[in-house]
């Protein structure tokens, strides 16, 4: 599906990541796939920087290479998050770090970058529907989609986990898996 769209902005030119446009191609075809549907009149676009220079402007480009906007898409009846951090027991209630835009490294605004463990609760949903996402970073732009779908969404980044992922499943009620690399 991305290859259909190569002359679009399916990924930032300054950075390896899908941009949020790309990031919904895959799920239009995710959710598809589900038997349901996806559109892009289910969400607000809001572009929350236009000074993204991400991982391939920090390590090959340099200066002097344009810049990149990132854009959230926020659905038009968003539920009222409630995201945990490796266990913590307080909850952000976004999907993204605003505070992040202020960085570095922008693309944290997505679900506050890396991290072992992220659990998104979605009390819109049923409580029953539990989604298991193994990820790198390229989940972090898809998971807000993915989470309108289930009561909770629980993503692990192997990279971080030291946790037996069979053990985890069967602790947290996991009812779907997306592994997403």
């Amino acid at each position: 599906v991305l290859e259909a769209h190569a002359e679009e902005a399916v990924f930032y030119k300054t950075d390896h990541h899908w941009t949020t446009y790309g990031a919904f191609l895959a799920y239009e075809e995710w959710a598809k796939s589900r038997g349901k549907t996806a559109s892009g009149e289910q969400f607000v676009t809001e572009t929350v920087t236009e000074d993204f220079q991400g991982s391939l402007y920090s390590k090959v480009l340099g200066s002097g290479c344009a810049r990149d906007s990132i854009e959230l898409y926020r659905p038009l009846e968003e539920p009222e998050w409630s995201v945990y951090y490796d266990g913590s027991s307080e909850p952000s209630p976004s999907l993204y770090s605003m505070k992040a835009l202020q960085t570095r490294d922008q693309y944290r605004v997505f679900l506050d970058g890396n991290h072992g463990w992220t659990k998104i609760e979605n009390p819109a949903q049923p409580s029953d529907k539990k989604l298991l996402i193994l990820k790198d970073s390229y989940a972090h732009s898809f998971a807000p989609f993915a989470a309108l779908h289930f009561g909770e969404t629980h993503m692990v980044d192997l990279r971080y986990f030291n946790g037996k992922i069979s053990s985890f499943i069967r602790e947290q009620g996991i009812t779907d898996l997306l592994i997403l690399y």
